[in-house]
């Protein structure tokens, strides 16, 4: 039981720790455009060496069946952009809410699996995605206060759009467990290396198509929160997969794990950033954390 708790309390401060290194490195940039590029090309570099050592001490699958070629792709794509859009939107929105949205997204997938693998949604989890998409709507529409400032329009769009490409992430992860169920062989970590690199590459050429290379770059500067993002994000992944290994079911773990995420990151912005919520932001968070409870179950 020590064990257990002790993985979703490691999970839960990765996810959120995951949030502060972007926001860290993000405000670590020469340009506008292309340094947020540069960033994810060194994290998804460095979380892809190390599932990579990862797979070859593992006695895993070296080649990858289709299914998991196809979704590591695609998911690679999808976290690139993600990860791009998610450091343009903390530096022009704020920080707790950024953070929360995007755990939300993680979400969204049980609408997409209606269309395939056309998994039925309950009753009870439809009250969760009104309740959820009432959460986005009061913390996307908050009021100028005191202590708040108020969304902007570039926000808006950067973490909409963060959101949809996060939860294809998540949609992906799904539907490769769904074939590797069927096939009865486990490649999980061929997945992620086949994601991260894929990232990587998408980053990269990110990187390129905003004509990075003309400017000077200081990369060192990037290599401490890049190296924080591969470490906490794969941290995440690692505890979970111990969790799933430990016969913890995902309907109690996803719960406590995003919900204690979003009240730490909540915390954390708070403390690293002084980022401070109005009532009405705080009632939003609250709102989520009923949703995500009630999506789990």
């Amino acid at each position: 039981m020590a064990k257990i708790v002790f993985y979703i309390i490691l999970s839960a401060l990765a996810l959120a720790s995951g949030s502060v290194f972007y926001k860290i490195g993000g405000e670590r940039r020469a340009d506008e455009k292309s340094s947020p590029a540069l960033l994810c090309f060194l994290y998804f570099l460095f979380a892809g060496i190390g599932f990579l050592v990862a797979l070859l001490i593992a006695t895993s699958p070296l080649t990858p069946t289709a299914p998991t070629l196809i979704t590591g792709i695609i998911a690679g794509v999808s976290f690139s952009a993600a990860a791009y859009l998610y450091i343009i939107s903390l530096a022009c929105g704020p920080f707790t809410i950024s953070a929360v949205m995007l755990n939300f997204s993680n979400f969204a997938p049980i609408l997409y699996c209606m269309i395939f693998p056309k998994e039925k949604v309950s009753l009870l989890q439809w009250c969760g995605i009104i309740l959820m998409i009432v959460s986005v709507y009061v913390l996307t529409s908050r009021n100028k206060t005191a202590s708040e400032k108020p969304v902007s329009a570039k926000w808006i769009l950067c973490i909409s759009t963060t959101f949809i490409f996060n939860s294809l992430i998540s949609y992906m992860i799904r539907i490769q467990n769904y074939y590797s169920g069927i096939s009865g062989q486990d490649e999980t970590l061929l997945f992620y290396v086949v994601l991260f690199f894929t990232a990587s590459l998408a980053s990269l050429l990110i990187f390129l198509f905003a004509k990075g290379y003309r400017i000077k770059q200081n990369a060192s500067k990037l290599i401490f929160p890049a190296l924080g993002l591969a470490v906490t994000i794969g941290a995440n992944t690692v505890t979970q997969s111990l969790l799933y290994n430990l016969n913890v079911p995902v309907s109690i773990q996803s719960p406590i794990i995003n919900g204690s995420s979003i009240l730490t990151t909540a915390l954390f912005g708070r403390i690293f950033f002084r980022d401070k919520l109005s009532l009405k932001a705080k009632a939003g968070v609250v709102l989520g954390v009923i949703a995500i409870v009630i999506l789990s179950i």
